[in-house]
């Protein structure tokens, strides 16, 4: 997809697939490997939805405790969910220097200066997802008619009005 408006509208559609594609991990006569492969599609939308119920949960505790008082153990489940974002970017840079790909990448400082990029740029667009992908979950599991328009593979642009009123 050509921008992130298109990318969701393309989510919505896969989300809804998954999410209808789950069922099949029941029946018989798929391999392993496949009722996983199924589940993991479904669950990587549905995770969403729980994301924002923890994020809520934490900040409500958060907020309930002051941030080191109680509630300090929280931290004991952001912790974990910080290294799960960000240890597959960690072992792929590594990945990169052990083989000495750098220079495939323009170099290390360029490689790494993309590397970050990537990441703050990731964090934006994270929350953004998240809702999306909830709205998304949530409409599927409550019949919400959704529209199949394939998204259009051209480079546009988006316009600030447009963006902001979509999301």
């Amino acid at each position: 997809p050509p921008h992130l408006l298109a990318e969701l509208q393309r989510d919505r559609r896969w989300c809804q697939g998954n999410l209808q594609n789950v069922r099949l991990v029941a029946e018989p006569g798929w391999r392993p490997v496949h009722r996983v492969l199924l589940g993991t599609a479904a669950f990587s939308y549905l995770v969403a939805p729980l994301w924002f119920v923890f994020i809520g949960l934490g900040l409500a505790v958060g907020v309930a405790h002051g941030a080191g008082g109680p509630g300090a153990p929280h931290l004991g489940l952001w912790l974990p969910t910080l290294a799960l974002l960000l240890l597959p970017r960690l072992l792929a840079a590594g990945a990169v220097f052990a083989l000495r790909e750098q220079a495939q990448y323009g170099g290390t400082l360029r490689f790494l200066a993309s590397a970050v990029a990537e990441l703050l740029l990731s964090a934006l667009q994270a929350p953004l997802r998240m809702l999306a992908h909830s709205t998304y979950v949530l409409s599927a599991l409550t019949g919400l008619k959704l529209e199949w328009r394939s998204p259009s593979r051209q480079a546009e642009g988006v316009a600030w009005r447009d963006a902001w009123a979509r999301l």
